[in-house]
């Protein structure tokens, strides 16, 4: 006979989530002829995969603007310093 604790494993989560989420989760169920625990278990493992994907992607994107903006800084700084010897060059001041 299998105890409860090992049925339910050494971790649970008590969720409180709104009607129509826990509708769609035990339609979702039925539709698939699996529990509602074995649903929702499946769906979070996969919004979980999905979510770090998406987190993964958004500080990547976050890290290329960041080293864009810091190239495109030097790329200013560099062509005021080229306009400034250009405009000194013309003027002939020393």
């Amino acid at each position: 006979m299998i105890s409860l604790k090992n049925a339910r494993g050494k971790h649970n989560i008590n969720l409180f989530v709104s009607g129509e989420l826990k509708s769609r989760i035990t339609r979702l169920a039925q539709q698939h002829h699996r529990t509602v625990s074995d649903t929702t278990r499946q769906v979070i493992l996969i919004g979980l995969r999905l979510f770090e994907g998406f987190t993964e992607a958004e500080a990547a994107a976050f890290e290329e603007m960041v080293r864009l903006t810091r190239s495109g800084r030097r790329l200013r700084l560099l062509r005021a310093a080229e306009t400034e010897l250009l405009n000194h060059d013309r003027t002939g001041d020393e």
